[in-house]
């Protein structure tokens, strides 16, 4: 606590923010971690579990994220209503309990009702508004793109540090492994996070039943939803395919961790100045076409590779580096496509549409194992891939403006005058007021207007 406090954000945050952001950050690296870190294990070693078949093993690594897909929105509803900070709790218990169970015997049909139970905690959603209502309005949004840091960093150590820990221990010992930090999160919950004075419905980052509907019949998000649909289903294809790929080439299993491990490295490297890059500069619509293009590359070589081990590991790299790109091109895009005062919506519809890929991939991949080859699903993966591409082929550039908030009290919200003040701004693109929760949200051009001027034109207005 005392490093994180010493070298993150000291200069801006108070004592409870530092709590919230510290323990909120936690709780999500270790449930990340714990459930991540079976995904190349089951992949791995799912077939020599009892009564395992190819179609189970693709059922065990996909339940979560079919379970999640279904829960995701009624869980963040009940937070909502209920308190944020108990059903982070209640989902973390769950998640500790899917583990006991899928420890308990060694067992196919343990770790899927296992893994079952652990989708229905569902808990992203509640820690990113609880995050929301802790911090103030400067650091908010900063810490959640630290948060999707914390997540990505917990899902790259998992893919080598479980192979590496089933070596030493066996796959049972992921299932303790996972309870405990489970049970630890718990802890860092009731001890660490704070408990917020009151709650203000963020939009930004919860989840509105009014805007639904909204959301999903608009073309420029169901382009993205797809995209991190078919982006899943992908990589569930090739995790389940890539260890039959390299035992095929008798690969030891005992050095897959390493395997992993470098690639993990290698597409850390290669992806970060490219997001660097589109972060600065901002040619999206070109790339997200390039990273689709290269994904279908990949594929494809990854389909010609089966009798060649070099060309097998040049195609997997391949795929993880662009895969890495898209993973942060997605919600980038999300940001400034989604309609202003609905972007939590945006992201907990986005999200369904990324767990369901992830359990028909899983799923799918199982099936056709069975009863085809490899190269079938890689086949498969292209076809996919092409019909992704036909369907983002006019998608525009996106518009980057900032989206902000301010609370604001009721009497001021009332006022046509004001509103109509703000609309004239320069810089300004679209007011949005909402007066059950006293807030108002602006779409602005942040090379015109930022935040500080915003604010300051408003408290020179109600002088």
């Amino acid at each position: 606590m005392l490093f994180f406090k010493t070298f993150i954000f000291n200069f801006i945050m108070n004592n409870i923010e530092y709590r919230a952001l510290f323990g909120l950050i936690s709780i999500l690296f270790l449930r990340v971690f714990g459930l991540f870190m079976l995904l190349p294990v089951l992949t791995i070693h799912g077939i020599e579990i009892h009564y395992a078949t190819n179609k189970l093993v693709g059922i065990a690594v996909g339940i979560y994220g079919l379970i999640q897909s279904i829960f995701q929105i009624p869980f963040s509803f009940l937070s909502d209503k209920y308190g944020y900070k108990k059903f982070i709790i209640i989902g973390l218990i769950i998640f500790v309990i899917g583990n006991l169970i899928a420890c308990y015997k060694n067992s196919i049909w343990n770790i899927i009702i296992g893994r079952a139970i652990q989708g229905l905690g569902a808990i992203t959603s509640p820690s990113m508004a609880l995050l929301s209502d802790l911090l103030d309005e400067k650091n908010r949004m900063k810490s959640l793109g630290f948060m999707g840091i914390v997540f990505g960093a917990g899902f790259s150590i998992s893919m080598f540090l479980g192979p590496f820990i089933v070596n030493l221990f066996g796959i049972q010992s992921l299932f303790i492994i996972a309870s405990f930090l489970g049970f630890l999160s718990i802890l860092i919950a009731i001890f660490i996070v704070p408990c917020p004075n009151k709650h203000i419905l963020n939009r930004d980052v919860s989840i509105v039943k009014t805007g639904i509907y909204k959301i999903f019949f608009n073309l420029n998000l169901f382009r993205l939803n797809f995209s991190i649909f078919c982006l899943h289903i992908i990589l569930m294809f090739n995790f389940i395919t890539f260890p039959i790929l390299l035992n095929n080439f008798g690969f030891l299993k005992s050095n897959y961790w390493k395997l992993y491990f470098f690639m993990v490295i290698i597409s850390f490297i290669c992806s970060v100045p490219v997001i660097i890059y589109l972060e600065s500069k901002r040619h999206t619509k070109i790339f997200f076409k390039i990273t689709i293009v290269m994904l279908f590359v990949a594929e494809i070589l990854l389909y010609f590779s089966i009798n060649n081990f070099i060309l097998s590991l040049l195609s997997m790299q391949l795929f993880f580096i662009f895969f890495n790109i898209k993973e942060f091109l997605l919600p980038f895009l999300l940001s400034y496509f989604a309609p202003i005062g609905y972007r939590g919506t945006a992201i907990g519809i986005f999200s369904t549409y990324q767990f369901f890929g992830s359990f028909l991939g899983s799923f799918f991949s199982g099936i056709i194992l069975n009863n085809f080859n490899l190269k079938i699903v890689f086949f498969i993966s292209c076809i996919l891939i092409f019909f992704w591409f036909l369907l983002i082929l006019h998608m525009k550039e996106p518009i980057f403006f900032t989206n902000i908030r301010f609370v604001l009290s009721k009497n001021v919200l009332n006022s046509k005058s004001f509103i109509n003040f703000l609309i004239n701004q320069p810089g300004i693109i679209e007011v949005l007021f909402f007066k059950k929760e006293n807030t108002i949200h602006f779409k602005i051009d942040d090379k015109i207007i930022n935040k500080i001027s915003l604010k300051k034109i408003i408290i020179n207005y109600l002088k």
